[in-house]
């Protein structure tokens, strides 16, 4: 469902930070549902640096073997708020699937939850940031999961994690250098049997409420350059 996820991009320069060191630049965040039995996709985004609550669903019947049906459900709620000094998301996927009977022939569904976010920001001054994320919900093969902030000459990665890493809490801090930098959160949430559901949540604090410089991870002990294909 990689492209299934609507983009919704805001270019906010000059947005007013409540913190001289943070300015935000741009936003991107949008949630998506999609049912594979009748190939349906509800999606919205978010338009402007505005909260983001909301909720899509997408809900089909389909035919199963015996003459009944079964559901192919798929949901995704967020909360996300984005303020120079603090960034954070967080919601529950729900997915459902099945096997379907048509026409006699045996054809599995699923159902599939998305969320994407990719905020975008200046720092003036050396300032101290805090980042945590649950794990990743599923290690389903099928499933997509990336958490990076890095910063956006391209040399440095803060963080980068994929579905092929293993899951893992998150309670990174450091010090951002002054330039600028991008948070990208990006989870898809796939299901062929009964429903489930998972939790997800990411925060930002920039700068660190009582981050002193004191005692403060440097980012460039804990960075890596940033892989190139």
């Amino acid at each position: 469902m990689r492209h299934a996820i609507v983009m919704g991009l805001v270019a906010g320069l000059g947005a007013t930070a409540s913190h001289a060191a943070v300015s935000l630049v741009s936003q991107q965040r949008s949630i998506s549902a999609l049912t594979t039995f009748d190939a349906n996709t509800v999606a919205a985004a978010a338009p402007d640096f505005a909260p983001f609550v909301t909720t899509v669903t997408s809900n089909v019947a389909f035919p199963i073997g015996g003459g009944g049906t079964n559901f192919n459900i798929a949901s995704t709620t967020i909360n996300c708020t984005v303020d120079p000094n603090d960034i954070r998301a967080s919601g529950v996927l729900q997915a459902a699937g099945g096997v379907a009977l048509v026409g006699g022939v045996p054809t599995t569904v699923d159902g599939e939850a998305g969320v994407l976010i990719v905020v975008t920001f200046d720092v003036a001054i050396p300032t101290p940031f805090r980042l945590t994320a649950a794990p990743r919900p599923s290690t389903d093969p099928r499933d997509e999961f990336e958490l990076e902030l890095s910063e956006d000459t391209g040399l440095v990665e803060i963080i980068h994690l994929r579905e092929t890493d293993p899951a893992q809490n998150v309670d990174l801090v450091g010090l951002l250098q002054p330039g600028r930098y991008t948070l990208q959160y990006h989870l898809e949430y796939t299901q062929s049997g009964e429903a489930q559901t998972a939790e997800y949540g990411v925060t930002l604090l920039v700068p660190a409420p009582g981050g002193g410089l004191a005692g403060v991870v440097l980012v460039g002990g804990l960075a890596r350059r940033r892989r190139r294909a």
